[in-house]
């Protein structure tokens, strides 16, 4: 993650750890992605893709599982990149 001191412009890891990816792994399409959160005060922790990782993971792995965590039954979900996002951005043709 590229913190900002406003919010809104902070980068999240996904985006720069796909395109750290694209060269090395050529044919071999991307698997699954987690993204993970540690601060000094906390314990690691896995978080959901934003919204705007949802797109951008769904650009370059649609077929990508993402790791989830559910925190009501405290486990974690491997779901397809797409059913994270039903309804993609597409630009006008």
């Amino acid at each position: 993650m590229l913190e900002a001191e406003v919010p809104a412009l902070t980068v999240c890891a996904e985006p720069f750890a796909i395109e750290k990816a694209l060269p090395h792994i050529k044919n071999n399409p991307i698997v699954s992605i987690v993204a993970t959160r540690f601060r000094e005060e906390t314990d690691h922790k896995v978080i959901p893709p934003c919204g705007r990782c949802r797109e951008f993971i769904t650009d370059y792995a649609p077929d990508a599982g993402v790791i989830i965590y559910d925190h009501q039954d405290e486990k974690l979900y491997k779901i397809k990149a797409m059913d994270l996002l039903p309804f993609k951005y597409q630009a006008m043709p």
